[in-house]
């Protein structure tokens, strides 16, 4: 199958998996159409039937490898042009916090990624994660303003909501996708 041959191609690239417009996974690594794995109450393939953007998902637990991970995710659709399912990826969390870990931004330095609304997917010293799908919101008056602006970049004095650290943040979109970073 072509996800089989990409898998082969690019043995360090997540899984690609699909699910049908019920929800459940049928295609791709670790996929097993008999078990009926269903995402339909994921808020990414919720988001992913009615948007046929990028969808990037919150922080959960994969009910395939039981890892934590961050989908991303676009809409399928039908011959008719209407929605079909969704294909995404699972980010692993572990790899993207090591790789996070990895880039020096001082003792007091921090790098948060966040969606448009404000919730953190992942941030670096580590974010504890509570509850799947239910991330830290950022508070801070500052961020927000900066985000709701629409520019795609920013610098900012704010007071961390996470660690109430004063610092000095350089913020910006992620290309057209609904997400920042922040340093």
């Amino acid at each position: 199958t072509l996800l089989a041959d990409l898998a082969q191609q690019l043995p360090d690239a997540p899984a690609i998996r699909a699910a049908d417009r019920t929800g459940i996974v049928n295609l791709g690594a670790g996929a097993d159409p008999n078990l009926r794995i269903s995402i339909a109450q994921r808020r990414f393939f919720q988001e992913s039937m009615v948007d046929a953007g990028l969808v990037i998902g919150l922080p959960q637990k994969s009910r395939i490898n039981h890892g934590w991970a961050l989908p991303l995710a676009r809409q399928l659709r039908d011959a008719r042009g209407e929605p079909a399912g969704v294909v995404y990826v699972d980010v692993d969390l572990d790899d993207f916090a090591r790789t996070l870990a990895s880039l020096n931004v001082g003792a007091r330095g921090v790098i948060a990624l966040f969606n448009s609304r404000g919730e953190v997917l992942m941030r670096g010293p580590d974010l504890p994660l509570l509850n799947e799908e239910e991330p830290v919101q950022l508070i801070a008056p500052e961020v927000l303003q900066a985000i709701a602006s629409g520019k795609a970049t920013a610098v900012v004095d704010s007071r961390s909501s996470i660690d109430h650290l004063e610092r000095t943040l350089m913020l910006r979109k992620i290309g057209p996708y609904p997400a920042y970073i922040s340093v």
